[in-house]
């Protein structure tokens, strides 16, 4: 079981005894130190502690590079980065499409070819299994698909309020939703 652990010098561990960094990018040290980032995490993320550490640490180091190339930008392109990220899919929003799209699809193969007390459907074991890793997804965030949507760089909700947070902190003093600053003008 995965605890968290008291933060140590900025960071938060999960108790994995691995190391484990639960990341946050700190939008402040970025810009303060010129590039380089302090990395810590507001609470657990389920996700993120049964993720692969070179998946995370991929993910991590492309939001840091955003951020570090956004360090200095304009406020438009501040407000068009926060616009995308008000359209970026999380990693949860993606397997819940994918479940449906895959889950009415066996469904509906298993009910065609089913014939009662019949065994060895296989349409509507696949259709079982998709629930189970639903299931399994819900109580302990993970599931077999999620490995892949990783992989693919769906990132958690967590992560990308993380950034959001991150562009926002760096304020100029323009107030508004990102989306207004990411509609265009004219």
């Amino acid at each position: 079981p995965l605890k968290k652990q008291p933060p140590v010098g900025g960071l938060e561990t999960c108790g994995r005894g691995d190391g484990y960094l639960l990341l946050v990018v700190a939008m402040e040290h970025l810009i303060e130190s010129g590039g380089s980032s302090s990395r810590r995490t507001p609470g657990y993320d389920r996700v993120r502690a049964h993720s692969a550490a070179a998946v995370n640490d991929r993910l991590d180091r492309e939001t840091e590079a955003r951020l570090a190339r956004l360090a200095h930008a304009p406020p438009r392109e501040i407000g068009r980065r926060l616009g995308e990220l008000d359209r970026e899919w999380d990693v949860d929003r993606a397997l819940m499409l994918l479940f449906s799209g895959l889950g009415g699809f066996t469904f509906s193969m298993g009910i065609r070819r089913s014939r009662p007390f019949a065994k060895g459907n296989g349409w509507l074991y696949l259709f079982t299994a998709q629930m189970a890793f639903l299931g399994i997804h819900a109580a302990f965030g993970w599931c077999p698909p999620v490995a892949l949507l990783r992989r693919l760089g769906f990132r958690t909700q967590k992560e990308i309020e993380a950034e959001r947070r991150a562009l926002e902190g760096r304020g100029d003093g323009d107030v508004g939703t990102s989306a207004e600053k990411a509609a265009p003008r004219g």
